[in-house]
C-alpha cells in the first residue's frame, strides 16, 4: 500500500514484475518505489531493457545501495567472467546450466564475440554462485536464478558496448532458443507421459527466455514460429488462456503495422498459423466475432500466399471454413455451420485429404443430429469413423463412437446398429452394448430394445 501497488494486484504485468523481483528486499523496496509515477508494464519494460533512465526509488542512497551490491559481487568476479557474464544480459530469472555450452557454440558464430574466453564458462557459474549472482534451484539444481536484479544491472552494462555487440548477443540468444524449442516442443508434445511432464517443467521455467527470444525475433523480422508454438503449447496446457491473449495481442498489433503487401510468402505462412492459434483461442473463449475476424485474415493471407504449395494451401482453407464452422455452430446458427463445413469437405475431397475430411464429416454429423437430420447424422458420424479406423487416430475414433452413441440412444436405429457392427466387424448385440451409456446393463435397457 505504501508504493500503491494494490490497485494493480490483478494486472499480469505486476504479477511478472513481482515474479521477476523474486521476493528479493532490496529489489522489491526499490522498483516498486516507481508505481508511484508508473504503471507495472512500463516499470518490467524498463527493467527488462535495461533502461538506464530508470528512477530506482525515490532515496539516492537505497538506489546506491542495491546497485552497489551487484556492482561489488561483479566486480570481486575475475575479468575474464565478467565479460562472460554480460553475456547472460538477455537471460530474464533462469539459467539452464547444461544448456550454456549449446549458448556458447551460438556466441561463437558472432565475429562480435568469437574471442571470448568461453572455455571459463563454468569457472564464471562457480564465482557467480559465490558471490550470490546465481543460485541453484532447490528442486531442479541445474536450474541457476538470477539475483533479480542482475539483468538490470548487466543491460546497463551493456548499453555502453557497441551496437554490435548488443545486436550479437540477443542473435545469439535467440538463435539458441530457436534451436532449443524443437527439442522441448518435441518432448511436450511426446506421447510417453514420462516425457511430456519433463517439457512441461522445462517450459515453465524457460518460458519468460523463450518470450525474451520470441520479442527479438518478431522485432528482428526473424523466423518466430517454432518459438511461438511452444509457448501457446504450454499456456493452453495450463489453461491459461487469458494469458495467451496478452501475447495474441502483441503479436497482432505487430502484424496490423505490417505492410501487408511487403510480406513474404514464408511470412505470410507464419502469420497465418499464428492467427490460427490466436483465432482458436478466442473461440475457446467464446469470442465469436474476433475469432471469426482471426479466420477471416488468414483466407486473405493464403489468398495472397502465391508460392505455398497449392495443395497445402487449399488443405489450410479448408481447416479455416472447418474453424468457422465451429463459431457458427457454437452459436447455434446450423444451417451457417453446416455451409461453411459443407465448403470444407469439398475443398478436401478435391485435394484427396482423406484423413483431413474425418473431422468434417463428424461435425456435419453432429450439425444434421441437432437439426433432427437423422439419417444424414448417421452417414456423417459413420464415415468419420471409418476414416479414423483407417488411420489408426483412437482419439479422434472414441470421440465418434461417443457421437454415435449419442444418436443411437435417441433414435434406436436399427441400420445404424447393423452399419456399424460391419463396421467394427462384431457381433450386433456386442455393438449395441458399445452404444449402451456406461452404467447401464442389458436388464436396465430392456424397454429401449423393444
Amino acid at each position: 500500500e505504501r508504493h500503491g501497488v494494490t490497485a494493480y494486484q490483478k494486472e499480469q504485468a505486476f504479477a511478472s514484475l513481482l515474479k521477476l523481483l523474486d521476493g528479493f528486499p532490496l529489489a522489491l523496496e526499490i522498483v516498486l518505489a516507481n508505481l508511484a509515477h508508473q504503471t507495472p508494464a512500463q516499470v518490467l519494460a524498463a527493467l527488462q531493457a535495461g533502461e538506464t533512465t530508470l528512477q530506482v526509488g525515490t532515496s539516492e542512497k537505497r538506489t546506491e545501495n542495491i546497485l552497489r551490491c551487484v556492482d561489488y559481487s561483479y566486480r570481486n568476479l575475475s575479468p575474464a567472467a565478467q565479460q562472460l557474464l554480460l553475456c547472460l544480459a538477455p537471460f530474464t530469472s533462469v539459467i539452464w546450466r547444461d544448456m550454456l555450452d549449446s549458448y556458447a557454440e551460438q556466441l561463437k558464430k558472432q565475429p562480435a564475440l568469437a574471442d571470448l574466453p568461453f572455455e571459463q564458462w563454468q569457472q564464471v557459474v562457480e564465482e557467480s554462485e559465490k558471490w550470490g549472482l546465481l543460485t541453484p534451484d532447490a528442486d531442479l539444481p541445474f536450474f541457476l536464478h538470477i539475483q533479480p536484479i542482475l539483468p538490470y544491472f548487466l543491460r546497463q552494462r551493456l548499453a555502453t558496448q557497441e551496437e554490435a555487440q548488443r545486436l550479437a548477443l540477443e542473435t545469439a540468444f535467440y538463435a539458441h532458443y530457436e534451436a532449443l524449442s524443437g527439442s522441448l516442443s518435441s518432448w511436450f508434445n511426446s506421447k510417453e507421459a514420462q516425457e511430456r511432464q519433463v517439457g512441461l517443467l522445462i517450459v515453465r521455467y524457460e518460458y519468460e527466455n523463450v518470450l525474451h527470444a520470441l520479442r527479438f525475433a518478431v522485432n528482428a523480422d526473424l523466423s518466430f514460429l517454432s518459438l511461438y508454438d511452444l509457448l501457446d503449447d504450454y499456456l493452453n496446457s495450463q489453461q491459461a488462456y487469458q494469458r495467451g491473449q496478452e501475447l495474441d495481442t502483441w503479436l497482432l498489433g505487430k502484424l496490423e503495422k505490417a505492410e501487408q503487401s511487403a510480406l513474404t510468402d514464408t511470412q505470410q505462412q507464419t502469420w497465418a498459423r499464428v492467427l490460427v492459434n490466436v483465432g482458436n483461442r478466442f473461440l475457446r473463449l467464446k469470442q465469436y466475432k474476433e475469432a471469426v475476424e482471426c479466420y477471416e485474415k488468414i483466407l486473405s493471407l493464403l489468398d495472397r500466399a502465391t508460392l505455398v504449395e497449392e495443395r497445402q494451401r487449399h488443405l489450410w482453407q479448408a481447416s479455416t471454413y472447418h474453424q468457422l464452422g465451429r463459431v457458427a455452430q457454437e452459436q447455434r446458427e446450423w444451417e451457417e455451420a453446416k455451409r461453411y463445413y459443407e465448403e470444407a469437405l469439398q475443398i478436401k475431397i478435391e485435394c484427396n485429404g482423406r484423413y483431413e475430411q474425418g473431422s468434417t464429416y463428424h461435425q456435419l454429423g453432429r450439425v444434421a443430429q441437432e437439426q433432427g437430420e437423422w439419417e444424414q447424422a448417421e452417414e456423417c458420424l459413420l464415415e468419420a469413423l471409418q476414416i479414423f479406423i483407417e488411420y489408426s487416430d483412437t482419439r479422434s475414433g472414441g470421440i465418434a463412437m461417443r457421437s454415435l452413441a449419442r444418436l443411437w440412444q435417441t433414435t434406436k436405429s436399427e441400420s445404424l446398429i447393423e452399419k456399424l457392427a460391419a463396421l467394427l466387424q462384431i457381433p450386433l448385440q456386442e455393438t449395441e452394448q458399445l452404444l449402451l451409456p456406461p452404467d447401464s446393463s442389458p436388464e436396465q435397457s430392456g424397454e429401449a430394445d423393444s
